[in-house]
């Protein structure tokens, strides 16, 4: 059964396919991006029973969409005996019948919002270009480690395992909660079909992807440095300690991971290559 919910402000939009979005937000001040062909008014009379929701943390969101720039329908069904589920499926996912509500500790993690803030009379919130903790500042374009609330399906993260985005977006709604838009960024293991690569590539490559998801900005972790290949092999000649490091990663590419399709980035044609020979 489909979901019905109240809205408080509509915005249209048009995605890069020239797909008609309608940019919304939901009385409980989340917001998202939905096709316009997948919306169906209700009439009048028609009869809406109320249930009582479950409790969840403020920090954690619940999807509507799901995702930016797809839909139900645009995501290819799970198959029997693929190697692993993708991230576009798992990521702080929520088991809504589960009697488990999901916690995370962020004791002293106290994102500040810095900068001017600017006015989205449109959906009626509050637009900021960074925030702050312990005098770390976080601006919209950068790379950051996300955490995942406890109960989920990664109990411990590794180098190679965190969850790692680009901030798209930070907001205040107008009940007051911060929220953060960011853009998925895939490893080399997260890939399918898989790519063969060597082990410093498998911990430190990233894909970026237009798989986008609305977030509370308590699942926002640290800052994170993003390097060109170029220069990430300069950094790996001349640093000893890089193991010691594990928010600097290189950009070697992009990933659909709808349609399943994977771009290399210019700088990358050796990485490439000896993937293609590998095969």
């Amino acid at each position: 059964m489909g979901r019905i919910e109240t809205l408080i402000s509509v915005a249209e939009e048009t995605d890069k396919a020239g797909r008609r979005l309608v940019s919304i937000e939901f009385d409980d001040g989340d917001c998202g991006n939905i096709r316009l062909d997948d919306i169906r008014l209700l009439p009048p009379d028609f009869p809406i029973t109320k249930m009582k929701a479950p409790v969840l943390p403020e920090f954690i969101t619940r999807k509507r969409s799901g995702r930016e720039r797809s839909s139900v329908g645009d995501r290819p069904s799970r198959v029997a005996g693929q190697p692993h589920e993708p991230p576009s499926k798992r990521r702080h996912k929520i088991e809504e019948e589960s009697v488990k509500e999901p916690t995370i500790d962020t004791a002293g993690r106290k994102w500040q919002w810095t900068g001017k803030p600017q006015s989205d009379k449109r959906l009626r919130r509050t637009l900021y270009s960074a925030v702050e903790c312990d005098s770390v500042q976080v601006k919209v374009g950068d790379l950051v480690h996300m955490l995942e609330p406890a109960g989920g399906q990664k109990k411990v993260h590794k180098d190679n395992d965190r969850y790692v985005a680009v901030v798209e977006r930070f907001w205040e709604t107008k009940s007051g909660a911060k929220k953060l838009r960011v853009a998925w960024c895939y490893r080399a293991h997260e890939i399918v079909p898989r790519i063969h690569v060597n082990a410093l590539v498998a911990k430190r490559a990233l894909f970026r992807s237009d798989h986008y998801d609305d977030n509370c900005i308590q699942s926002l972790s640290e800052k994170c440095e993003l390097l060109s290949w170029a220069e990430f092999k300069k950094l790996d000649e001349s640093d000893e300690h890089l193991g010691d490091r594990p928010n600097i990663y290189f950009l070697a590419g992009s990933y659909d991971p709808v349609n399943r399709r994977l771009q290399w980035a210019d700088d990358c044609a050796d990485i490439s290559a000896a993937n293609s020979k590998s095969h």
